[in-house]
């Protein structure tokens, strides 16, 4: 499931692509206007029917989706997750025992954290957010006798940068 934010981004970058109003928007997703001004305050989240009428119209503007992107990661066998920028969870692999919509800071163990934190801290850094780059990053620390870690990818889709990251164990 997306986060509650990006749908809100989607509507709005939809939106302002096509020069639609609220009317306009809500007449192609056989909705009302009330009911796009929910979603694009993030009041309520569209239901599934109307994601994926949202995930379409946004294809055919020519916006890149999240939409694949979070299936490759809820479908990964392995420890896999989507994140924005707010270090909030957009997707996760079943294996990787984070869960979609809350924060991954909260999620990490909590002997991992600090090591987290301050691997948040070198992205930032690195403008890792707002670069655009198609670089990997690699993450890793110790733990104990064994070497942790995962490998950061940026992605962009509608103009923000998301990071896929995929933990080594």
């Amino acid at each position: 499931m997306r986060h509650p934010d990006t749908w809100q981004a989607l509507i709005s970058q939809l939106r302002e692509h096509r020069r639609w109003s609220q009317e306009a928007l809500a007449e192609r997703l056989q909705t009302d206007q009330a009911t796009i001004s929910r979603w694009g305050r993030g009041a309520v989240q569209p239901g599934f029917a109307a994601q994926r009428k949202l995930e379409a119209l946004a294809h055919e503007a020519g916006l890149q989706s999240l939409n694949g992107i979070e299936r490759v990661v809820q479908c990964s066998p392995f420890p896999m997750l989507l994140v924005d920028r707010t270090l909030q969870v957009i997707a996760a692999s079943s294996c990787s025992r984070f869960v979609a919509g809350k924060s991954v800071v909260l999620q990490t163990p909590e002997d991992e954290r600090a090591h987290f934190i301050a691997f948040a801290e070198r992205l930032e850094q690195l403008d890792f957010w707002r670069s655009g780059s198609d670089e990997a990053i690699e993450y890793s620390f110790a733990r104990g006798l064994e070497i942790a870690g995962a490998v950061v990818v940026p992605v962009m889709a509608r103009g923000e940068v998301f990071a896929v990251v995929q933990k080594r164990t």
